[in-house]
């Protein structure tokens, strides 16, 4: 047989003041919880080519200069002051064919060709402000007129530091 419950007025009253009670707890207490995080300065350039085309040192370039340009990209942590300058001593910047002829050149800091991008964290190099997202920032170079070197593909790499 089968029992019957009956709810009368009394379990309905309870079961309703329990179901609306907003907590089964007796009382509450509340805190702060302290957040903390360090954020370091850093910067990042990317690789880059400067590729000056042909040079012809005995018409072209036999009383020209060959002029070239790149664009480097450069990411700071945002509010990051930082320095862009070269490892590559300004006087040596060279490149070099398969026989090891050596082809002169300069990297500068402007388009009109009259700072050359200096090799320590100083008055030479390229100021950056980090904003945190890639900054593109123009190179110049110059190949020298008058050379007198062998036929060939000419390679050669220039370090870029960022000091921050």
């Amino acid at each position: 047989m089968k029992k019957q419950f009956k709810v009368t007025p009394k379990l309905l009253g309870c079961l309703i003041f329990i179901g609306s009670s907003p907590s089964i707890f007796a009382a509450e207490a509340t805190s702060t919880l302290t957040v903390t995080a360090n954020v370091q300065s850093a910067c990042v350039i990317n690789n880059a080519t400067l590729a000056f085309g042909e040079y012809l040192p005995v018409t072209t370039h036999a009383n020209a200069d060959l002029d070239g340009a790149t664009t480097v990209g450069v990411t700071c942590t945002n509010g990051t002051t930082a320095q862009l300058f070269s490892a590559t001593p300004t006087v040596q910047r060279t490149m070099t064919n398969s026989t090891g002829s050596v082809l002169n050149y300069q990297l500068y800091t402007t388009a009109s060709r009259d700072t050359i991008l200096g090799t320590t964290d100083a008055s030479d190099t390229i100021p950056v402000v980090g904003t945190g997202v890639t900054q593109p920032i123009d190179l110049y170079g110059i190949i020298p007129q008058n050379q007198q070197v062998t036929t060939g593909n000419y390679t050669g790499t220039a370090n870029l530091t960022i000091s921050y």
